[in-house]
């Protein structure tokens, strides 16, 4: 199998994964697939259905928010990843609750291919790196009982948007001015995509991933403004990014514009937070 199909397959695959789109991820394997992490309780899986609960309970558990390829090594059917994986960890992860906590830690894969197709994934966790930064004591996740939050909405129908009118704080200690994330890459290269819902989606998780490294979350954010170069591409997406912030409703702008820093970029997302 050419080298090129490999890395295609790999790359889609590792995508989808982290999009949270189980039925991409597992649409590259074949029926009799076989999937093994080594360090998950689940053990050694055989076909598709098996690897399609796996990726459904981690995606549930798990949200990727970076992914830094290294080396890569070939046979006539098989290749090895070595990569970087940095998430967050909503739920549990090797048995260890998450709390929110934002963990990096190495990953090695081996894929064999046939028919076109992966027949046998490999993964190897650094266990190790992630029980420690899971293990650590975390910062309270909770806001201060002396800070107050009422939502203020005159008209009900805003609700339904997912955001309000006003937010009232008061006996909050901390506010934090997120700059305009947008879906640029780690290391501030223009996106490679023009679709609008990628965009969204990347941009709100660099907008999570400032939040998480100020030790707040989205709960925390009190107002959002959005500049879009397309309005009602935006409209359409944006049942992405109501999903995100539910079942907070800051207040909220969406602002029209000719274009943002760079000619691809379509959207660009302000936070205000307060904790």
């Amino acid at each position: 199998m050419e080298q090129a199909r490999m890395v295609a397959l790999v790359e889609r695959h590792l995508k989808a994964e982290g999009a949270g789109d189980v039925d991409a991820a597992v649409d590259v394997y074949t029926d009799d697939v076989e999937h093994d992490v080594v360090g998950f309780p689940t053990g050694v899986l055989h076909g598709r259905d098996a690897a399609r609960g796996f990726y459904e309970e981690l995606t549930a558990n798990f949200r990727t928010e970076d992914e830094q390829p290294g080396h890569r090594y070939f046979s006539p059917d098989a290749m090895v990843l070595d990569q970087e994986m940095t998430g967050t960890v909503i739920g549990t992860f090797l048995g260890l609750p998450g709390n929110d906590r934002r963990i990096t830690f190495r990953v090695l894969h081996v894929f064999e291919f046939r028919n076109e197709l992966i027949s046998r994934e490999n993964v190897w966790l650094d266990v190790a790196a992630i029980q420690q930064q899971l293990s650590q004591p975390s910062h309270p996740q909770r806001r201060d009982p002396a800070m107050q939050r009422t939502d203020v909405n005159p008209w009900e129908w805003s609700k339904a948007f997912g955001y309000s009118q006003a937010v009232d704080v008061s006996g909050g200690e901390r506010v934090l001015f997120c700059a305009g994330q947008t879906a640029t890459g780690a290391d501030g290269a223009p996106p490679t995509t023009t679709d609008m819902a990628e965009q969204v989606t990347m941009a709100f998780a660099s907008l999570q991933t400032v939040l998480a490294a100020a030790d707040m979350t989205t709960a925390d954010i009190a107002r959002l403004t959005v500049y879009t170069t397309d309005v009602d591409a935006l409209l359409a997406a944006y049942g992405s990014l109501a999903g995100a912030l539910a079942p907070n409703l800051p207040a909220m702008t969406l602002i029209g514009v000719a274009r943002l820093a760079f000619p691809e970029l379509k959207v660009e997302i302000e936070a205000t937070a307060v904790r």
